[in-house]
């Protein structure tokens, strides 16, 4: 299968047109940090900071262990909700989300709708013009479901003058991650 039709495929291509030379990119749920390790090989060529949060340790810690050199990403340990707590978070390219729970560990913890919504908002409010929020859903589990059905309801009242908003689902697969793109204008 092409590469065009998978999940990562497809961010990948989000995160190529999206990402500007010296951008702020933020992994917003580092998990297992494949997402995290592609952000890093954008921050070589557009010199970009990056930062990492993660309301796990286990997660920033496995993510480390992917980065050839973990020192030049800032790790966070605490939840995405949280961006306004931090100071160096101001104008930001790019935010990645990959929600539901760590993969092989406690499926009890994951991110959860409620905090998700205000991360979005709080995203959207410190996207530079242009910028974008990658989330990828998974509706394989009860929080998923949930978390998709708030994203949902919330991306529909965006002011189409001020954001573009797509999401892609593969219809024929059953539970198989959805990607939910946001572009400022």
């Amino acid at each position: 299968m092409s590469s065009l039709l998978s999940v990562h495929g497809l961010t990948r291509l989000f995160f190529h047109q999206i990402i500007r030379d010296e951008d702020l990119l933020i992994d917003a749920t580092v998990g297992n940090g494949y997402d995290t390790l592609s952000l890093f090989e954008f921050t070589k060529n557009f010199r970009c900071r990056l930062i990492g949060f993660d309301i796990q340790q286990e997660a920033l810690t496995a993510a480390k262990m992917k980065i050839t050199s973990p020192d030049s990403v800032d790790w966070i340990l605490d939840s995405h909700e949280n961006f306004d707590r931090y100071p160096q978070i101001r104008e930001v390219g790019l935010f990645v989300y990959n929600l539901g729970y760590l993969p092989t560990k406690d499926k009890k913890i994951t991110t959860m709708s409620d905090s998700t919504l205000k991360s979005v908002k709080k995203a959207l409010n410190l996207l530079r013009d242009k910028g974008g929020i990658s989330i990828t859903c998974y509706s394989g589990h009860p929080e998923g479901k949930k978390e998709i059905a708030v994203l949902e309801e919330f991306v529909l009242d965006l002011d189409p003058r001020l954001y573009a908003v797509t999401w892609t689902k593969w219809a024929n697969r059953k539970d198989c991650p959805s990607v939910l793109f946001i572009q400022k204008s």
